[in-house]
């Protein structure tokens, strides 16, 4: 039975999240790439947890590129 029909009979209502965070080997590119974030993260929170700013990381390794 497909996702899709799981859903519709209500067997796996959390079967939407499987999928995306198997893929994704840390929580940092769920946030990166949820395509709604109803709440900001801050780089304190961010770091709290262990992670670091996408845009950061980003920007530190275009920099380098150039240099």
């Amino acid at each position: 039975m497909s996702l899709r029909h799981q859903n519709k009979k209500g067997i796996r209502k959390e079967g939407w999240k499987s999928r995306p965070q198997s893929r994704w080997s840390d929580h940092c590119q769920l946030v990166a790439q949820k395509s709604v974030l109803k709440q900001a993260i801050s780089k304190t929170v961010l770091a709290e947890r262990g992670l670091f700013s996408c845009l950061d990381d980003y920007l530190e390794r275009h920099a380098l590129k150039v240099n």
